[in-house]
């Protein structure tokens, strides 16, 4: 593969995580300063975003303690922390990587039809 390809695919994970994490920054400041009870909520834009990955936020909902001892929203683990950690920063990591797993898998995939 050509640098040039290995660049733009490169370049397609970088723009795909900061797009992610621009979103994550936006829903991160509607949580601080939500008024309404319902903020847990803001996360939930990221279960289709961020699928199959997301999935994982349902492991711990049962598991970690509910609260420690921080300020709403900070110390709220299942509703805060865990989305936060596994959305937030997993979900970004997964989107650098999602595009570059897929446009090699395409970029593979058209080689070997342009062969055969």
């Amino acid at each position: 593969m050509s640098s040039t390809k290995q660049k733009a695919i490169l370049y397609a994970g970088i723009i795909c995580s900061a797009l992610h994490a621009a979103l994550v920054v936006f829903v991160l400041y509607a949580i601080v300063f939500a008024t309404e009870q319902d903020w847990p909520m803001y996360w939930a834009i990221f279960l289709p975003i961020d699928f199959p990955y997301s999935l994982l936020v349902t492991v711990g909902h049962g598991v970690l303690p509910h609260h420690i001892a921080l300020r709403e929203p900070f110390g709220d683990v299942p509703n805060f922390i865990l989305p936060f950690i596994i959305l937030g920063i997993g979900g970004t990591i997964w989107w650098f990587f999602l595009p570059q797993w897929i446009l090699r898998a395409a970029l593979t995939l058209l080689r070997r039809v342009r062969r055969s």
